[in-house]
């Protein structure tokens, strides 16, 4: 009597597990990405089939980021001219948060190229914006006899003035907060003009002002212009996101000529750059060396 045995089939697909958690993230920083996997549990026998390792049934991919990398930026170029220079700088509403953010970090890369061995450069920062009441306005542009407090009434700060050191100014710098309000350009042009009166003896005067909108009291930012230009030897205008008319009245207020001491930017990406760095120190600085 005969009997049957290995009645079951011979060919059979093989069996897979579970998935594996995903592994961490193939790079520290950037995007990178995640795997993970399915082993075989069960072989395949006989003529059964099998996925690859490679195969999307036992290996998968996402992307992943643990944020971005930070990419070294080359170093700007180092005056190495005489100067005293007034860095004011635009803290007003247009100008919003990440704009002035943006502009500290301008402020702080910029301050680099005044500082080193042969250097011989004294900075000042003075950052800006302006009050909201037309009463108050009015008394920060002199009328009507009231005192006031340039910082706390017209939002005019001096952050630091020449005679400190550089690092300080940049630490002091990182603290001022953004202000909103007005642009009274007129009240931190008279701080830069006063504050000139503490600059050295033979050495070269710049007032580097970066705004964008047109300034509130234009007919004080006249004046204003009108003043510091006669107190320094150049007066810088940096118009960030300006319309056509702001850039034409930054243009008159400037130092002759103006398409060498305005420089127009369509956006805040634009500023904080070794090349924009680079492009204002050759204009203040008549001598210049690599870092």
């Amino acid at each position: 009597m005969t009997q049957a045995c290995n009645m079951q089939a011979c060919d059979r697909d093989c069996r897979l597990g579970r998935w594996t958690r995903w592994s961490k993230c193939s790079k520290a920083c950037g995007t990178g990405s995640m795997k993970r996997f399915r082993f075989v549990r069960f072989p395949a026998v006989g003529m059964g089939k099998c996925p690859s390792r490679r195969s999307g049934k036992r290996l998968q991919f996402r992307k992943c980021s643990n944020g971005p990398c930070e990419q070294e930026m080359a170093k700007p170029l180092v005056c190495k001219s005489q100067v005293d220079v007034s860095v004011v700088l635009d803290a007003s509403g247009t100008v919003g948060p990440d704009g002035w953010k943006t502009t500290k970090e301008f402020a702080k890369l910029f301050s680099t190229s005044f500082e080193g061995a042969d250097t011989d450069a004294q900075l000042s920062f003075i950052a800006f914006s302006g009050p909201k009441s037309l009463k108050q306005l009015d008394a920060c542009t002199g009328k009507g006899g009231q005192s006031v407090d340039l910082a706390t009434d017209c939002k005019i700060k001096m952050v630091s003035p020449f005679g400190e050191k550089t690092s300080t100014g940049r630490s002091k710098l990182e603290s001022v907060a953004f202000m909103a309000g007005t642009r009274l350009l007129s009240g931190a042009m008279e701080m830069a003009r006063s504050e000139f009166t503490l600059a050295r003896r033979g050495s070269t005067k710049v007032a580097l002002i970066v705004t964008g909108s047109r300034p509130t009291k234009k007919w004080a930012t006249y004046m204003a212009a009108r003043q510091l230009n006669r107190a320094v030897d150049k007066v810088m205008f940096v118009a960030v996101k300006s319309n056509t008319e702001a850039v034409r009245e930054f243009q008159r207020w400037s130092t002759r000529p103006s398409i060498e001491n305005v420089v127009p930017l369509r956006d805040f990406k634009y500023l904080n750059t070794v090349d924009m760095v680079d492009k204002l120190v050759t204009s203040i600085c008549d001598k210049v060396s690599k870092a």
